[in-house]
């Protein structure tokens, strides 16, 4: 896993943080240009803290690190996913201002997608 997070890093659209010494959480973060703007936005492809450290609030100062990491790369605009029955997750992001749905919330719920090619 190492050497793969390793060679997306090196690639130059990831960034791997990781929270506390050891390391008790890992982020990674995948970075692209915006479709309708010459913007950067940021994919939060994983926020994970180790069950045992969890309830300490190490997942909130890690998600204040990792945004301000990415506000520092350049993104304007962060999105993720997380599934339904993560509730406390789901009560992080929304804390920190995320919106499941379309338009922010006032439209309809977003959905998710995804397939195997």
């Amino acid at each position: 896993m190492a050497e793969h997070l390793a060679g997306l890093v090196a690639a130059g659209d990831t960034s791997v943080l990781i929270a506390g010494d050891p390391a008790v959480g890992l982020a990674i973060l995948r970075f692209r240009t915006a479709t309708w703007a010459a913007e950067t936005e940021a994919y939060l492809a994983e926020l994970y803290v180790a069950p045992a450290h969890r309830g300490r609030g190490i997942g909130r100062a890690f998600l204040t690190d990792v945004l301000e990491h990415a506000r520092r790369r350049g993104a304007t605009f962060i999105d993720l996913n997380t599934s339904e029955d993560d509730e406390a997750a789901r009560h992080l992001y929304e804390s920190f201002g995320f919106d499941c749905h379309e338009g922010r919330g006032e439209g309809p719920l977003a959905v998710y997608y995804e397939r195997a090619l």
